[in-house]
């Protein structure tokens, strides 16, 4: 009987994702003979209109002395803890281009048989702040032309697609179709199933992550848990009746801030039986079981 699969899956949003956090993931890759799923944002990282926008409501809501959240959402860090101060201001300043910047990163993560699939269009900022309501034509503009930048650098269609902050549009299905796509994985949740978009387009979720879409470790580090802590909250989490486990988290946090932690719980992982594999693959088992059911 086969073990079951978990997948470790990092979205690369940033520079500083591709450029710092990567290779330490597929070094440790390497070290433990594991394969992860990257999502490659192969446009820029963020709207700088909405960065504007969003620190002018904040500077209204602190003179008006109004600290109340907007929502309630899970423990997580700010942008500025996350990326660091210098990084940070590049990306508000500069807006460097993520994926099609640095293709050497994503050519070893291919050869090393890591999965290496798309995430969104032009602007990671935009699609997650707008990409649920566009209407078909400017999905198909988006995805067009950042899946001819990466397929062109692999050489190969990629096979999984996911929106930028898990913004998902119910026209996305015979679109991801029509470009060659064999699963999203636009949806999360502890008990969240897998949905079928169309009939060939599977909708993979994310079942270990903080409350709210918010990656596992950055939840973990925010809600201020030990290493010991951690290591206890997810053999929790990986104690439940799902068919596989898929894992949420950034390179530039899980890859740079906080590796010995990813380490620990790929550690855990292997120790419990399970199969680290990708989500490709986790696909595939998944199609398997369901034939055999």
């Amino acid at each position: 009987m086969r073990s079951k699969p978990i997948c470790f899956r990092f979205d690369v949003d940033t520079h500083r994702c591709l450029n710092k956090g990567t290779e330490p993931l597929l070094n440790l890759g390497r070290k433990h003979d594991v394969r992860f799923t990257f999502f490659v944002n192969m446009g820029r990282a963020t709207d700088r209109l909405a960065v504007l926008g969003s620190m002018l409501k904040s500077s209204k809501r602190r003179d008006s002395g109004d600290s109340k959240l907007e929502h309630d959402v899970s423990a997580k860090l700010s942008n500025l803890e996350k990326l660091g101060f210098r990084d940070y201001l590049q990306v508000v300043l500069a807006n460097p281009l993520v994926g099609a910047a640095n293709k050497r990163v994503l050519l070893r993560a291919a050869e090393e048989g890591h999965e290496v699939g798309l995430h969104g269009g032009r602007n990671h900022g935009t699609w997650q702040r707008e990409g649920s309501h566009w209407d078909a034509a400017r999905l198909r503009d988006e995805i067009s032309w950042s899946h001819q930048l990466l397929g062109d650098l692999l050489e190969r269609e990629p096979s999984g697609f996911t929106s930028p902050g898990f913004s998902s549009n119910s026209e996305l299905g015979d679109i991801l179709r029509d470009f060659g796509f064999r699963y999203s994985s636009d949806q999360y949740g502890a008990d969240t199933a897998v949905a079928w978009l169309n009939d060939t387009i599977a909708d993979i979720p994310c079942n270990i992550l903080g409350k709210g879409g918010v990656a596992y470790l950055e939840h973990q580090v925010a809600s201020n848990r030990s290493r010991a802590e951690i290591k206890d909250s997810f053999a929790s989490d990986l104690d439940n009746d799902n068919q596989h486990d898929v894992v949420y988290d950034h390179p530039m946090f899980a890859g740079i801030q906080c590796l010995d932690q990813l380490e620990d719980l790929i550690v855990q992982a292997k120790s419990s039986g399970r199969t680290v594999t990708t989500l490709q693959d986790i696909r595939a088992t998944y199609l398997i079981s369901q034939e055999q059911s």
